[in-house]
């Protein structure tokens, strides 16, 4: 019967190689992807009659850190009479997602970018006798660390539909430190579209753009 190899040992030059590779930091939280994400539909309900807890206050006299202020106050409370959410509606947070709410706010809670749209390349083309519909656009993006995608824009002000059928969103996000220029890029998806839409609209940086569904 062989005998088990006994384990090798990893060079001290390899692990210090892969140790330096390691990033140091991590990537700064948005709150399209790290907070909405851990606010349940009980949650905004609750909070309901005061605002909208999966809406970004934006706008002329929007204060989202005084508002974000509030909330992590609410969050990191230890009286069960204050603390959001309530113990009898799931509450507290796990400490895990009070530190990475924490950390967001902390960075001046941003969200993601739109990307510039190249509205003369765009094209939606339904496939035949389905609802799917290939999206296509070209964008310029600030250099080549960042990336881009578009996704069916949320609609806040649909309570229990979040999600508006025929408006697109191409969101650019930077996810590695470099300069390089970046050349213009193209974004697709394949997506939903109610059969019968005649026209689905585009939202970047720049406007929004309506385009015929052929």
């Amino acid at each position: 019967m062989p005998r088990p190899r006994p384990k090798q040992k990893m060079p001290e030059e390899l692990t210090a190689a892969l140790l330096a590779a390691q990033p140091t930091t991590a990537p700064t939280p948005v709150f399209e992807l790290h907070i909405r994400p851990l606010i349940r539909s009980l949650d905004r309900e609750h909070m309901d009659f005061a605002f909208n807890l999966w809406h970004y206050p934006d706008g002329a006299g929007a204060d989202p850190i005084g508002r974000y202020t509030l909330i992590l106050n609410r969050l990191k409370s230890a009286a069960p009479d204050v603390v959001m959410p309530p113990p009898n509606a799931g509450g507290p947070w796990p400490q895990e997602w009070v530190d990475l709410f924490e950390r967001w706010l902390a960075a001046g809670a941003p969200r993601l970018s739109l990307a510039q749209v190249d509205p003369a390349s765009a094209s939606a083309k339904r496939q035949p006798g389905t609802s799917l519909v290939d999206l296509k656009i070209n964008v310029t993006l600030p250099n080549s660390g960042y990336v881009a995608w578009m996704e069916r824009r949320f609609a806040d002000d649909q309570f229990f539909a979040p999600e508006r059928p025929d408006e697109f969103v191409v969101y650019e996000r930077q996810v590695t430190a470099n300069s390089t220029p970046s050349p213009p890029t193209t974004v697709e998806d394949v997506l939903t579209v109610p059969t019968g839409t005649a026209t689905v609209k585009l939202i970047g940086s720049n406007g929004t753009f309506p385009v015929s569904v052929t």
